[in-house]
């Protein structure tokens, strides 16, 4: 038996408590995970709808990665070919044409009302 501010508590009580955050734990991570989801889809099409159209090679280039790493979720919109970042920055010979960064810029309020909405629905379960 332990205390716990004042309180007695058992062990088996101590075990759910420990059981219950550790479920909580894993709950945020998974609600945190299903929102990057859904804000990489939304900047991955914007990027696609801004990018720049020649053969549209660099349009159907663009993906979403993402990897979780124990308790981390990371997430990239982007693209592997060569001259993607050229396109994107601009060279010395070449004027910048930004399909990436107005992608990111024009849904940072939805991004976060994303992750807010499923951060409420959270605690609303809970």
């Amino acid at each position: 038996m332990g205390r716990v501010n004042g309180k007695s508590v058992h062990d088996e009580d101590l075990d759910q408590i420990f059981e219950r955050l550790a479920k909580w734990g894993n709950e945020v991570i998974n609600v945190n995970e299903e929102a990057l989801t859904e804000a990489l889809e939304i900047i991955c099409a914007a990027a696609k709808q801004n990018a720049p159209v020649d053969t549209g090679t660099l349009r159907d280039s663009i993906r979403i990665r993402k990897r979780r790493r124990g308790n981390t979720v990371m997430g990239t919109v982007g693209s592997s070919l060569d001259y993607a970042p050229p396109i994107e920055f601009g060279t010395s010979k070449m004027e910048a044409q930004p399909y990436l960064y107005p992608a990111i810029k024009n849904n940072r309020a939805r991004v976060r009302e994303i992750f807010a909405k499923k951060q409420r629905e959270l605690l609303k379960r809970s």
